[in-house]
């Protein structure tokens, strides 16, 4: 077959206008992988391919919307809007449903690309809905739709062609055809890894959670992690955690984050009003999208804290299926609203909180009836000895300044009063005409009196709830220059808790009478704590007593 010169041109001329276009697609092709694999999250992965869509099609408007859920997410971006009112028009868009007719029904059904101008037909009425909804004027559009082996993911629309009588052309239509069934797999990709790290998330925030629960008996501490876990989990600008006060039928702000959060702790709510005490007394949980509309609410706390609540999710705290308070998320970060997922999860969260409420509660009323007999058996072995009474209390009383100022754990207050309480134990053992001499003990005295801190020890060695006050008990008598007793130890060998101890029962010593000697004052005594620091006392831990003093911490009978 032989071609004339002006066909053989023709065809050269096609070839190249099929290799430009290839070549275009493939460039095209190239830019949405860029954009696709630098981003992991389906929000920045969507605005990305919505960018360079409205690059390649030389367009004014890009809407993708995503069915296969109760309501569509709407994504918009566009080139010619200012970022307020960009944001504005969005809002009116988030959560619209897709008509269940018209053209937008016919792409998605079919897996088909549609191609329309002005004026708009009635088949269009989504499309004329939008130019009221968001107020720009459809001149012309290219729909087409989005789906992974054959799975329906939604539909990609582009609005108004830029040129003077541009119309979309049959190539745009090939290059849509082309590109949506890339990027059809890929949003589905990305949003299978948002909800992957988000379970992800999920999961090692519950693991968190429940290491809490089993490490700390603190609770304040406890709730204000697990509220902050629920922050993030939820993605919420606040998040609280309120106590029924069962003798008052109120609720109070046990652990409140978020901005504002501060402002509101230990706060009261009145009683009868609002929606955490509605959830509490109906025994129901609450998901409200918009308070505002919802009669329930009160703006109340808003007006004392001056933080604005949107919407809220709220459920309650049940112990063996009794109400002890409320779990509370505020306002969805970004433009969504808290769903029924949401709900399980925080119900879940708030399960481990219940958990650690009723174990710190457990906890104390056992650790309060434990000390409570330790009172006890103090109080009568002081009875025995008129001239020390009450001098474990006082005691205890010094060595917790000491801890509070040193920032104890409550685990560690609970050690401190204890070992307080029980320091001198051991004189049990020691015969009572020593102890109730009047004037200074002899050397054969003395060395008896020494033995009570090692007899302190072995009676309270088979207790084994107690065995880590044991060395505490033994040691509260060394020095820090080793030329203390029983076993001469030396500086941070000595137990810490020991070292406190140390020092409120010299302070004790010095401001109580005795038989043999007269009490100082409590500025002497301080002095004296002060003037044998690093010899005889720890240095911190003289610091601390003395700017608890300062503080007035202590008062004297």
């Amino acid at each position: 077959m032989i071609l004339r010169i002006g066909e053989r041109g023709d065809k050269l001329h096609g070839l190249n206008q099929t290799i430009e276009r290839l070549e275009f697609k493939l460039n095209a092709l190239e830019k949405i992988n860029e954009a696709i694999n630098l981003n992991e999250q389906i929000d920045i992965t969507i605005n990305k391919i919505m960018q360079l869509f409205l690059e390649l099609f030389n367009a004014e408007y890009i809407l993708i919307i995503l069915t296969g859920k109760k309501k569509s997410e709407f994504k918009i971006s566009c080139s010619d809007w200012g970022d307020k009112e960009k944001e504005q028009k969005e809002k009116l868009l988030i959560n619209k449903t897709i008509p269940e007719k018209g053209i937008i029904k016919e792409v998605i059904d079919k897996g088909i690309s549609i191609a329309g101008t002005s004026p708009l037909s009635n088949e269009m009425e989504f499309e004329k809905e939008l130019e009221g909804c968001i107020g720009f004027s459809v001149r012309n559009f290219l729909c087409a739709s989005l789906k992974n082996k054959n799975r329906k993911l939604g539909v990609i629309e582009i609005f108004n062609k830029k040129g003077e009588n541009s119309d979309f052309s049959e190539e745009d239509m090939d290059l849509i055809n082309f590109l949506s069934n890339k990027i059809g797999s890929e949003i589905e990709n990305a949003g299978l890894v948002s909800e992957r790290n988000q379970k992800i998330l999920e999961l090692n925030s519950l693991i968190r959670a429940t290491e809490l629960i089993n490490s700390t008996l603190e609770l304040k501490v406890l709730l204000d992690v697990v509220m902050q876990l629920a922050m993030k989990m939820l993605s919420a600008e606040a998040a609280s955690l309120l106590l029924l006060d069962e003798e008052r039928q109120q609720l109070y702000f046990e652990s409140a984050q978020g901005e504002k959060g501060e402002r509101i702790e230990r706060t009261y709510l009145t009683r009868g009003e609002g929606i955490a005490d509605w959830v509490v007394h109906a025994g129901k949980d609450a998901l409200v999208p918009d308070v505002s509309k919802d009669q329930r609410f009160c703006k109340k706390m808003d007006r004392f804290s001056g933080f604005e609540t949107k919407s809220i999710l709220c459920v309650s705290l049940k112990v063996k299926n009794r109400v002890i308070g409320v779990t509370e998320v505020i306002n969805k970060v970004g433009k969504g609203s808290f769903t029924s997922a949401d709900l399980v999860l925080l119900k879940t969260l708030s399960s481990q909180a219940a958990v650690a409420i009723e174990k710190v509660k457990l906890y104390r009323k056992l650790n309060n009836m434990g000390i409570a007999v330790v009172k006890s058996l103090m109080t009568a072995i002081d009875a025995k000895h008129p001239y020390t009474r009450g001098q474990s209390e006082r005691v205890t009383k010094y060595a917790l300044i000491i801890a509070r100022e040193l920032c104890f754990s409550a685990e560690e207050m609970r050690n401190v009063q204890l070992a307080g309480l029980l320091h001198d134990i051991g004189k049990i053992g020691i015969p009572e005409k020593i102890l109730e001499k009047n004037g200074s003990f002899s050397r054969e005295e003395w060395i008896i009196v020494k033995k009570h801190p090692i007899l302190g020890a072995e009676i309270l060695s088979p207790i084994k709830e107690l065995k880590d006050l044991i060395p505490i008990i033994r040691h509260h008598h060394e020095r820090l220059d080793g030329t203390g007793y029983p076993d001469g130890l030396k500086g941070e060998k000595i137990p810490l808790i020991s070292r406190i101890i140390a020092i409120a029962d010299a302070f004790d010593s010095m401001t109580s009478p005795r038989f043999h000697k007269k009490e100082k004052s409590d500025m002497e005594a301080l002095r004296e704590i002060k003037n044998n620091e690093k010899s005889q006392f720890d240095t911190g831990c003289a610091e601390a007593f003395i700017n608890g003093y300062r503080k007035e911490y202590i008062l004297r009978e």
